[in-house]
């Protein structure tokens, strides 16, 4: 292969997919395999936007824009305590779920009469929802206005079909988009990414991920987003990466600086997604019961599946519909090819096996270009099981 040529150092290559970091990051401390306790990262809270990658496929059954609440599409949580929702129940009421003006509003309540539900007494209620179509691999999305109440623990989160409440620890899957800290709801600026696979004991894997941002998401309407791929995960505020995780079979392994989780995911099954606004111990009744928070849309997204041999267009053609999907190979400038990525462009390129760049390949100023050589799964497609359709 001959010499790639790039006007400026913007394009990312990473094996297996692991994409640029953008965000800078502070120390990470890991306790064994199963690290529970992580010592804070501190980062800059990203505050510009940037848009979807190129490749990624809206898949409509999973997506919601909240012009209704869709009974179709949504489960409301009725009479259910959680233990990440120490101080509140998630009721279904108009007071805690409702939809308003495109809006997804979720609010706390002080309740008039205690209710009791295993074996603890509640005063305020919220509102809580589950999605009825599972999801396995893709990226998706949530826009959210975070209340400007430390009391309040606004989340969006996602678990396997296996789920259960109370839960069955042993067939228990999990992924935190975002979360707000139950062990520190004072600190406004910290956030959690986190994953949990079967947790017991003798085989769990989890992965949790604390940051303290210099600038607090409360009062911010902001886009959390997670990548969900057979090998690998990641976290996105804006569009912004914040936390990847990849995974080992090595229950030995351990690092100070470890972004991986214990033991394959890979075997997780389809996630249905929750949102929820939780009471932490900070809950009182001076609390602001104003404050709510609101859901623009969750947006879902999956893979087109291209060619499973060696894609080589004779140029670089940001609307050709194939240059985005995931190949077996792609090949890039060389001889009577050429490519050339011009300013302003910020796209993926995805492949399985390679991503071969010749003479002439160029990046121009102002433009970035990331490669993704990803394993894939029927399941990241459109179109597939779990995949939902094109819109």
């Amino acid at each position: 292969m001959k010499n790639i040529t790039l006007s400026v150092i913007l394009l990312t290559i990473s094996l297996y997919g692991l994409p640029q970091r953008i965000i800078p990051e502070g120390n990470m401390s890991v306790d064994e395999c199963n690290p529970y306790q992580i010592k804070p990262k501190h980062k800059w809270f990203p505050l510009g936007t940037l848009p979807v990658t190129t490749g990624w496929k809206i898949s409509s059954i999973h997506s919601d824009e909240f012009t209704t609440l869709d009974p179709s599409k949504w489960e409301i949580l009725d009479s259910n305590c959680h233990e990440m929702s120490p101080k509140a129940y998630f009721k279904n009421s108009r007071d805690n779920i409702r939809v308003e003006n495109g809006l997804l509003i979720l609010q706390m309540k002080r309740e008039p009469t205690s209710f009791f539900c295993e074996n603890n007494y509640y005063d305020y209620s919220s509102g809580a929802m589950k999605a009825k179509t599972s999801f396995r691999y893709g990226y998706v999305e949530i826009q959210t206005y975070l209340p400007y109440e430390s009391a309040f623990n606004p989340c969006f989160w996602m678990v396997g079909d296996r789920w259960t409440n109370p839960v069955i620890y042993d067939e228990y899957d999990e992924i935190d988009v975002f979360e707000r800290s139950l062990r520190e709801p004072e600190k406004s600026n910290l956030l959690e990414h986190n994953i949990h696979h079967n947790l017991n004991i003798n085989n769990s894997s989890s992965l949790m991920n604390s940051y303290i941002y210099r600038t607090s998401p409360l009062g911010l309407t902001t886009t959390y987003a997670v990548e969900w791929l057979p090998e690998e995960i990641h976290f996105y505020i804006n569009g912004y990466l914040t936390c990847s995780a990849r995974y080992t079979q090595e229950i030995s392994w351990t690092d100070e600086t470890s972004e991986y989780a214990c033991q394959d995911f890979d075997n997780a099954l389809g996630q249905r997604f929750i949102v929820s606004l939780s009471g932490n111990k900070l809950l009182n009744d001076l609390s602001n019961f104003s404050e709510t928070m609101k859901v623009d849309y969750i947006r879902a997204y999956k893979l087109e599946k291209g060619f499973d041999y060696e894609f080589y267009p004779e140029s670089f053609n940001p609307s050709d519909r194939d240059l985005f999907k995931v190949h077996q190979s792609i090949r890039l400038g060389g001889e009577d090819h050429t490519a050339v990525v011009n300013p302003g462009n910020n796209m993926t390129l995805w492949a399985t096996d390679s991503i071969i760049m010749e003479k002439g390949f160029t990046v121009n100023r102002d433009a970035l270009l990331t490669i993704r050589v990803i394993k894939t799964q029927p399941s990241v497609f459109i179109n597939s099981t779990h995949g939902g359709s094109i819109e």
